[in-house]
């Protein structure tokens, strides 16, 4: 899978799935972000080097861009 795959992945498992009271939250939606980051380089860069390693405010970017 690309980067961009991962991005879908990671905002159905982290972020889309919210209950609608923590995504009126923007402190909340940060927060599943910065744990679909940790996600992301803890378990889905491992299986595929090729992707990039992507500090917080670049994955943040990243996904508030998807």
């Amino acid at each position: 899978m690309q980067l961009v795959d991962w991005l879908d992945d990671l905002c159905v498992r982290f972020i889309i799935n919210l209950p609608q009271e923590e995504l009126e939250s923007v402190a909340r939606i940060c927060f599943q972000v910065e744990e679909a980051q940790w996600f992301y380089e803890d378990f889905i860069r491992p299986t595929d080097p090729s992707l990039p390693s992507l500090n917080l405010r670049d994955f943040c970017l990243r996904i508030f861009q998807h």
